[in-house]
């Protein structure tokens, strides 16, 4: 689900993607945590936003990246250049990067891999489990706390009295 959804933290970010020397702003993405148990998401997981990265990772496709966070920067090395549409220009990419404080202040300096999984609009990214543990405290502290995941349409989104259809 792309867009603002219940269960789902709007990151204050600036994303770019990079080779060499030469970066690109990807106008408009959205940055979002997404929290388990809402909006369909079996593990709380980092939503990036933006159509031009399903260039890179296609929906229903998945990557397992080196990245680093240093400095209010979130770096994912691609592994190899993609040539991409922006802007009716063709250029090629090797990295991502994700500029956040929020979102560093939240992980802490760290050196790992990354599941990048395609969705339509854009990736998710999918964290080992001491960095999900540190999502999901930051996710508490804003006073969303992670539940069991639910196949259920999230409250609010629907009439919930008893004989109503969620159609």
């Amino acid at each position: 689900m792309t867009g603002p959804a219940v269960g789902k933290i709007p990151l204050e970010a600036e994303v770019w993607v990079i080779r060499g020397l030469q970066k690109y702003l990807l106008q408009g993405t959205q940055v979002f945590l997404h929290v388990k148990g809402y909006s369909l998401a079996r593990v709380t997981h980092v939503d990036v936003e933006h159509e031009l990265l399903n260039q890179i990772v296609p929906p229903r496709r998945a990557k397992y990246l080196p990245f680093k966070v240093r400095e209010g920067f979130m770096v994912i090395a691609l592994g190899s250049s993609y040539t991409v549409k922006l802007d009716g220009r063709v250029i090629e990419v090797n990295a991502i990067v994700i500029k956040s404080s929020e979102l560093a202040r939240i992980l802490g300096r760290v050196e790992d891999r990354v599941y990048v999984g395609g969705k339509v609009g854009g990736i998710f990214l999918g964290f080992h489990k001491p960095l999900i543990e540190k999502l999901e405290s930051y996710a508490v502290r804003q006073g969303l706390k992670p539940r069991r995941f639910s196949t259920k349409v999230d409250e609010g989104f629907h009439n919930s009295s008893s004989n109503s259809s969620p159609v």
